[in-house]
């Protein structure tokens, strides 16, 4: 695909998701009215969704419902779980949690079967089967599940509690669950969901070794970090957003080039075929 070929795709997604999200507002208002200046910012977290999903498009070489169904996975669980998140911590924000979910089911489900479409055409030809994950055992497997969910929990309150001086005052104005709560939440919920995506991204993207992490590091960043808090939102002051914006986007990277590196293969794929030949 040439250079203005694939720029001309990414704005066709941008628009396709721009237009879904404002169908979606009509159709399934939420929350407080954001203000203008602030509706023209949200068009740059859509611009970061398209680049980074056009990109995984590209590398996986998956088609139609596959592929379709991989961007609505990304988006709308990573939307689910920040919505859940978003009615424990904000208690008087206004957040209307179901009507949150709704949205997003509309959104997401309405611009990832047009992405599909997009986005496969002329992305080259990668191998339309992903490299296998690393572990083949139970054992392997379990361990590596228990060691990315408790990671997650630990990197998401260690960054939490070194930005929390920060954004104490606004905090002091909801009401934070128990600690307990937000360990079990992790567990159980964001560490769980965060880990299957981002296995999802690690065999979209075909890659190995350092290249795989850093890869599934930044795009779980951009999609789940850089993007829903670059913009102005009716739920965080500025100051509030921005050091939640770094927090987010740095922890999150972390955890992304974790699961990348102790699912991934340690291996070329040329070296493994090689070596299961023999």
């Amino acid at each position: 695909m040439t250079f203005i070929r694939s720029i001309r795709t990414i704005m066709l997604g941008w628009t396709a998701l721009a237009a879904t999200r404002l169908i979606a507002a009509l159709l399934i208002p939420e929350g407080p009215a954001i203000s203008t200046g602030a509706l023209a910012w949200s068009l740059v977290p859509d611009l970061l969704f398209a680049v980074v999903l056009w990109y995984l498009a590209a590398r996986s070489g998956w088609r139609g419902l596959r592929l379709g169904s991989a961007f609505f996975a990304v988006l709308f669980g990573l939307q689910f779980v920040n919505i859940v998140e978003a009615v424990f911590f904000l208690t008087n924000s206004g957040i209307q949690g179901l009507r949150s979910i709704l949205n997003a089911l509309v959104t997401y489900g309405a611009v990832a079967p047009v992405w599909a479409v997009l986005f496969a055409k002329g992305t080259g030809s990668a191998a339309t089967e992903p490299l296998p994950l690393a572990p083949r055992s139970l054992a392997g497997r379990v361990w590596r599940v228990a060691v990315s969910d408790f990671a997650y929990v630990l990197l998401y309150l260690g960054a939490g509690l070194i930005v929390f001086p920060l954004v104490r005052e606004f905090y002091a104005t909801q009401v934070i669950p128990s600690l307990a709560t937000i360990v079990s939440s992790g567990l159980l919920l964001r560490g769980p969901v965060f880990t299957g995506l981002c296995l999802l991204l690690l065999r979209m993207m075909r890659l190995e070794g350092r290249q795989a992490a850093m890869a599934v590091g930044a795009a779980f960043s951009i999609l789940s970090g850089v993007a829903p808090l670059v913009a102005p939102n009716p739920y965080f002051p500025d100051w509030v957003r921005w050091a939640h914006f770094f927090e987010v986007s740095i922890s999150n990277f972390m955890f992304g080039a974790l699961v990348g590196w102790i699912w991934g293969l340690s291996k070329p794929a040329s070296e493994l075929a090689a070596r299961l030949a023999v």
